[in-house]
């Protein structure tokens, strides 16, 4: 159980809430008698209604002009390529290998351990600006065989 703590106290005197002298002055009583109001007997009868025609508004047919529109602006065909940050500076690296051979299926996404998914087209980029470790493109170059390397007329 947790222990009980005191209210403070104070030394203070305690005072009293004011009070009035002043009398109560009692509300007027009557003794004259009390007189029920008069009821009549007579049965009530509703007052007769007419029923109006109801004609009905005349409308017009008016023609509706649709509000001009303006086309939104379209999509950039193809896929978007995210801004290349600055070259860490290595040598080009071809990804399809030092035979020359280019891609030529540019859409193919790759799965590389250890990265995100990129397309063909993308890691070509990154290899041509020098994004790809010189020591590492032979490597790369073993797990491009679904961009579709190939010889490409300059």
């Amino acid at each position: 159980a947790a222990p009980v703590t005191p209210a403070p106290t104070t030394a203070a005197p305690v005072t009293p809430a004011p009070t009035t002298a002043a009398p109560v002055t009692p509300a007027p009583t009557t003794a004259a008698p009390v007189t029920p109001a008069p009821t009549t007997a007579a049965p009530v009868t509703p007052a007769p209604t007419t029923a109006a025609p109801v004609t009905p508004v005349p409308t017009t047919a008016a023609p509706i002009t649709p509000a001009p529109t303006t086309a939104a602006p379209s999509a950039p065909a193809g896929p978007v390529t995210p801004p290349t940050p600055p070259s860490p500076g290595f040598p080009p690296c071809n990804i399809c290998g030092p035979e020359g051979l280019r891609v030529t299926n540019p859409d193919v996404i790759l799965n590389i351990p250890g990265q995100d998914p990129v397309s063909c087209d993308n890691l070509q980029r990154a290899g041509d600006l020098g994004f790809i470790e010189a020591q590492f493109c032979p490597f790369v170059a073993t797990l491009t065989s679904g961009c579709g390397c190939d010889e490409v007329p300059q």
